[in-house]
């Protein structure tokens, strides 16, 4: 199963000393040798990418794997198994697409099934960006072609209860296309909203967790990352079933599906 992290913090830092926290550590997925690694993150107004194939062999710190030169308030990483094909950076999340980033713990590898139901209906323009694609990214397709029209998609400011009604109708429409929807739990942010979607498999979650020392420039996080087996102690389970929305004042709301 893929692994998958997102990070909103309350200032713009290098993210590798934010990653190496002790206060995070117990939250963060371990690299294992042989995984494909993919990381978006929001530098001013840009959504840049790093994607690399890690080596077989001793596991990794995320934070070996980040460069040096990242500053950022707003990330997501996706870890996953390594295609039988190789390594292939188009097809390692997290997706991108203009503004918005997405990350899954759903197969990356093609299911035709699962990704007709999410593409079918979709605008020409995101079928021809996404109809020949993994799983994962129709499932972003799928949302994206909820949100409103005119340009709104670019708008930062796009406000909280227009993106839940985006999803909400995008898994509706999902839904009544199959008998079952595959369980997954998955990240969607646009450098300012960040939601977790908790579909048959819960996200752990921390509030402003301390990651720097206390006093004028001390560095807060909100994190959110799919629940592993056990529940770390300095975090939060979701539902199984529910939406997560990271505010500005770095507070989780959830909102039940």
């Amino acid at each position: 199963m893929n692994r998958i992290l997102g990070i909103h913090a309350n200032r713009v830092d290098a993210l590798r000393p934010v990653l190496r926290s002790p206060a995070l550590n117990a939250l963060l997925p371990t690299a294992r040798g042989g995984e494909s690694f993919g990381f978006v993150f929001f530098q001013g107004d840009e959504l840049l990418h790093q994607k690399r194939p890690l080596p077989e062999g001793t596991p990794a710190v995320l934070a070996d794997v980040v460069g040096d030169d990242v500053r950022t308030d707003c990330a997501l990483v996706a870890l996953s198994k390594a295609a039988a094909t190789g390594f292939r950076a188009q097809s390692t999340g997290p997706y991108r697409y203009r503004r918005w980033a997405f990350a899954t713990t759903g197969a990356e590898s093609d299911d035709p099934d699962a990704r007709e139901r999410w593409v079918e209906g979709l605008p020409d323009h995101l079928r021809r960006g996404f109809g020949s694609g993994t799983t994962a990214e129709a499932l972003f397709a799928a949302v994206l072609a909820e949100l409103p029209d005119s340009g709104r998609i670019d708008d930062p400011e796009l406000p909280e209860g227009v993106i839940e009604d985006a999803i909400r109708r995008a898994l509706d429409r999902a839904a009544m296309r199959a008998r079952t929807t595959p369980a997954f739990a998955a990240l969607l942010t646009n450098g300012i909203r960040t939601v977790g979607l908790a579909v048959g498999k819960p996200l752990d979650y921390v509030v402003r967790l301390p990651v720097s020392p206390a006093g004028k420039n001390e560095t807060r996080i909100t994190a959110l990352v799919d629940a592993a087996a056990a529940r770390p102690e300095v975090a939060t389970r979701s539902g199984e079933r529910g939406l997560l929305f990271v505010t500005r004042a770095l507070d989780v709301r959830e909102s039940r599906l």
